[in-house]
Parts: C-alpha cells; sequence; structure tokens
C-alpha cells in the first residue's frame, strides 16, 4: 500500500486553519498572523513531516528554479568550475530548491580529476 503524501490540506486539517493560512506560513507571510496560529501550523507541519512538491508549486506559480547547463564534453577544462560553480551559486541562492549535476559516477570522478589537475595547473601558475 502507497503511503498518503502529506500536503498543505492536510497540514491545514491537523493545525485547525486554512489552507491559505497554511500557505502563508510557508511563504513568509504571517506578519498580520496571530503568533500563536503561525506556532500551530509550524508545529503541525513538523509533526506530519510536511516536505514542499515543487512541482505542483511550479504548476501553481508557472515557474520553475531549473537551470539547464548543455555541454558537449565535461572532460573539457572549462566546463567543471562552471558546473559546479552554477551549482553552489543556485544552491546558495534558493536552498530549498533541487540543483544537482547529473552525472553517474564515473563521470563525477573524471569531473573531480580535472578539477583537481585546473586548480593545480593554476597554483602552479600563480
Amino acid at each position: 500500500m502507497r503511503e498518503q503524501q502529506v500536503t498543505i490540506r492536510s497540514v491545514a486539517i491537523a493545525a485547525g486553519v486554512s489552507m491559505s493560512t497554511v500557505s502563508n506560513v510557508l511563504s513568509g507571510r504571517h506578519e498580520q498572523m496571530a503568533a500563536e496560529t503561525r506556532e500551530r501550523v509550524l508545529a503541525a507541519i513538523a509533526s506530519l513531516n510536511y516536505q514542499p512538491n515543487h512541482a505542483a508549486r511550479s504548476l501553481v506559480t508557472k515557474r520553475t528554479a531549473t537551470i539547464g547547463l548543455i555541454m558537449s564534453e565535461v572532460t573539457n577544462s572549462l566546463y567543471p568550475p562552471v558546473t559546479v560553480g552554477a551549482e553552489a551559486h543556485a544552491s546558495a541562492a534558493d536552498p530549498a530548491g533541487e540543483c544537482k549535476a547529473w552525472l553517474d559516477r564515473n563521470e563525477r570522478a573524471r569531473l573531480q580529476w580535472h578539477l583537481e589537475a585546473s586548480f593545480a595547473a593554476f597554483e602552479r601558475r600563480y
């Protein structure tokens, strides 16, 4: 049997508030809200182990936080720092978002080797 995904609706029911209230808490729009209400929502989120559904959110907002990098080959010495840098900056900008370099174990090892070789060459020059 499949486990039911926890939704904003289930959090709202558990906290005894509307779905809009839960959405406002999740979006950081709770200035006008009673502190007790906000705490109830946060407690329900924690007890139900609510995890936001980024795909559902992108359907509602009509926006995604997707960055695509298309490369001819990952072994080119220019690409590893660009890929790692893009991943680091995207993750720093939106820690809740998902940003991953999709590489298999061999590609990741090759990428790491090229990064280390590039940095070693840079250090030798400067």
